[in-house]
């Protein structure tokens, strides 16, 4: 994830170039659509199945490829790497009434996988892979709480009888509606992260927030591009939100650290390397780095 940190592996190279493989893959998904939704929610919904659909295919490619090439990564990495290597390149919709107040939003979508893209993911150093498998299991996480939440709500709606019930009950659906968008957008931009497409990254995020201000998985998504793009100090200002708002998120500390680090703040980058420790003990680099600092600062004597 960091730039700053990182310390190239000895990597097998594969071919690349003229011997790039590029393979293409559809995928389908199905959202119901219920009368008080919104076609453009529910395609967004029916194309997030769709995509993960044609992940799940690309995915066995994928493991098979790195096979054949003698690299051996962990299924968490496969699923990871193939959503940032993943593009998609069109998608139709089909709407289909079930009843009088139900519809049945189809998605079919067309979507590639390039071969020369994967080298990028064995570059990363695997503290780097680590963290990208740990954030996309929150972000994976955060999409499947916020469904199972509107399907509750949506049952609770079916079973209300008053007006007022109801009308309040379709204001918290509306609310989660945007929350999952916001969260489906954040997904999104972490594969584009995954892909090297930071600026693109930085755009869909910028969606993300203003849909969801209190998104914190959003800034920190967003100072992750940030940190790509050695932009420190639109980095640390997204991190101070994210600890804002999660403030036992020990990852954020490590990241403001960094940033500190970089604008030369060593006092303040050494303090969040000790909370990035005793939130997560096992974040060797968070140690590495927090000796680094003692070092500098008991050399100049801040």
């Amino acid at each position: 994830m960091k730039k700053i940190l990182a310390a190239t592996l000895g990597l097998f190279m594969f071919a690349t170039g003229a011997n790039a493989e590029i393979r293409t893959y559809e995928g389908e998904g199905i959202y119901v659509m219920s009368d008080f939704e919104t076609p453009e929610i529910a395609k967004e919904r029916a194309k997030s199945r769709a995509e993960k659909n044609a992940q799940e295919q690309a995915g066995i490619w994928v493991e098979s490829y790195l096979k054949v090439n003698d690299r051996m990564v962990i299924e968490d990495e496969i699923v990871v790497l193939t959503g940032g290597i993943m593009s998609v390149s069109d998608v139709k919709y089909k709407i289909i009434p079930i009843d009088e107040s139900t519809f049945k939003v189809q998605a079919n979508l067309t979507a590639q996988i390039d071969s020369d893209k994967i080298p990028n993911w064995l570059d990363k150093t695997a503290f780097e892979r680590t963290n990208l498998v740990e954030e996309n299991k929150k972000l994976q996480q955060a999409n499947l709480d916020a469904e199972k939440q509107i399907e509750e709500l949506k049952l609770k709606l079916a079973q209300a009888t008053d007006q007022t019930q109801r009308e309040q009950i379709t204001l918290e659906i509306n609310s989660a509606d945007q929350k999952l968008s916001a969260n489906q957008k954040v997904l999104d931009a972490h594969n584009l992260i995954v892909g090297g497409e930071y600026s693109q990254a930085i755009e869909i995020l910028n969606e993300a927030i203003q849909l969801d201000s209190k998104n914190s998985m959003a800034y920190f998504q967003r100072a992750c591009a940030y940190a790509k793009l050695n932009q420190a100090k639109p980095m640390l200002a997204d991190l101070n939100i994210v600890i804002e708002l999660d403030p036992q998120n020990s990852m954020a500390y490590f990241d403001r650290g960094l940033a500190y680090q970089a604008l030369g703040n060593v006092p303040a980058a050494a303090k969040d390397y000790q909370t990035a420790v005793q939130l997560d003990p096992w974040n060797q680099q968070a140690r590495l780095r927090l000796e680094e600092c003692q070092r500098v600062l008991s050399i100049f004597q801040y």
